[in-house]
């Protein structure tokens, strides 16, 4: 959290409301549009910029819609939350269905599809060798003398079990770098 953010999270409600009403020039752009995404947070009203409430009325419902369906998180909370005013007051109801958002989530399914795989491969070889590691140590203490179930079990045990964990580590840290990628990517867009 920037000291923006935590100046403005300090502020009692009523203090926010003084300094956007004031539109104080002591602070920056940056902290009146943190102290009314906080407000919006916090449930609080207060008057909007009536540059933008024009602005919003003035779109079409293409645009609206867009803003509010899809493109919300490029926008200010204020901004969003007098379309979604106008968006509510046009009588439009949000059209987005679980259909579209998992395409969307099939889309990010899609990209780095050998990465994918390999991350697959490391899963199932370390399923499989826990499989055969397990299999080899019931094997090894059925069969032969206490030292020799000792020598055989123990070892096999240790040796699978570092490899199992090193494949899942593998496949995993395959799948948090594919993670990392796309929500640096949405962050971006």
């Amino acid at each position: 959290m920037n000291k923006i953010e935590k100046l403005v999270k300090d502020y009692s409600s009523q203090k926010l409301k003084e300094i956007i009403g004031q539109q104080s020039s002591s602070f920056s752009e940056t902290f009146i549009d943190y102290a009314k995404d906080e407000l919006i947070r916090r449930g609080e009203t207060f008057t909007f910029n009536v540059e933008l409430e024009k602005e919003v009325a003035a779109m079409t419902d293409t645009d609206l819609k867009n803003i509010v369906e899809k493109k919300w998180n490029d926008f200010h909370l204020e901004y969003l939350e007098i379309a979604r005013k106008e968006y509510l007051k046009r009588g439009f109801k949000n059209t987005t269905t679980d259909e579209e958002q998992d395409e969307d989530k099939w889309a990010d399914e899609k990209r780095y599809p050998a990465l994918r795989t390999i991350a697959g491969i490391y899963y199932a070889f370390a399923w499989i060798i826990g499989i055969v590691a397990v299999i080899i140590v019931f094997i090894s203490w059925s069969k032969g003398d206490e030292t020799g179930k000792l020598m055989i079990a123990i070892p096999t045990l240790v040796v699978g079990a570092l490899i199992v964990l090193g494949l899942l580590a593998t496949s995993e840290s395959i799948k948090v770098f594919i993670d990392i990628e796309e929500n640096t990517r949405k962050t971006n867009e």
